[in-house]
């Protein structure tokens, strides 16, 4: 049985994710969770995209996003990460922009 979608589905999710991970060269981290502070039933999300640093086990983020799910836009849970990680990538670029580039 072949099963056509309409929408986004887990696999474009991955895809998009590794694929800002190799043109960024970072690790991008996705954490869900149900925090008191997110009314409504909601799902509280954050993105982060961090790269290591030359300090032992530390890291230096370079973008992140906060969010919740469902927002009334997004039909399905995977197409949401999936905007949020376009959101990220946008985040990301602004971040390297702001940096100043060696002499």
């Amino acid at each position: 049985m072949v099963r056509h979608s309409s929408g986004i589905e887990w696999g474009d999710v991955k895809n998009l994710w590794m694929a800002l991970e190799g043109i960024h060269e970072l690790t991008v981290e996705l954490t869900v969770s149900t925090r008191s502070g997110c009314a409504g039933g909601k799902l509280a999300t954050t993105l982060i995209a961090w790269v290591p640093s030359v300090e032992a086990h530390h890291t230096t983020e370079v973008a992140k996003i906060d969010g919740g799910w469902p927002d009334g836009v997004r039909p399905s849970f995977a197409s949401y990460v999936f905007n949020a990680l376009y959101d990220l990538d946008r985040a990301i670029g602004r971040a390297y922009a702001q940096k100043e580039l060696p002499a």
